[in-house]
């Protein structure tokens, strides 16, 4: 009877190893699509963009009260999730600090696992370092420099698309 309990315990013991393996596995998933937002100044926005080496860095610049950003933020989230090998991505809400908990609850349902940052700043310094108003805009980035700024995520599509051609054609 004895080594039938030994039997016993072993496959107990290795049971519970599966079950736990299987919960750490669970666990680093779900990281893995976790939203994060991030307040941050637009020196910290430059050094995040200066950061993604070799890619495109494609920007959404949203609000929450603003419907067409509401409306549109599907489409960059597609638009990351195509490319996201081949260039970066981030989002910037203009929304005040007070609406940080608003904005990432909307993050959250979009599912936007990018970078994701509150302009400490506010809205008139975005718009003074972009050189437009209102929102949503979208600004791409080549080689740290700012190569398309337009309220058309369709054009930042087709720019993003050559940039991404240009660069195959580089290998």
């Amino acid at each position: 009877m004895r080594p039938r309990a030994a039997v016993i315990a072993f496959f107990v013991a290795t049971a519970a190893l599966v079950v736990g393996r299987l919960s750490a596995d669970d666990a680093e998933n779900k990281d893995a699509g976790k939203v994060e937002l991030k307040s941050a100044t637009m020196a910290d926005l430059d050094k995040h963009v200066a950061a993604q080496k070799g890619k495109p860095v494609a920007m959404d610049v949203w609000a929450t009260w603003c419907v067409p950003c509401r409306e549109k933020f599907p489409k960059f989230v597609a638009l990351a999730g195509k490319h996201k090998d081949k260039a970066s991505f981030l989002s910037l809400t203009i929304d005040e600090a007070e609406q940080m908990a608003d904005a990432k609850k909307f993050l959250e349902k979009s599912k936007a696992t990018f970078p994701n940052f509150l302009a400490k700043e506010g809205a008139e310094a975005v718009e003074k370092k972009f050189g437009f108003e209102g929102v949503p805009q979208y600004v791409l980035w080549e080689d740290g420099k700012v190569v398309l700024k337009t309220d058309d995520v369709a054009k930042l599509e087709a720019k993003l698309k050559e940039l991404i051609a240009d660069k195959k054609g580089d290998k």
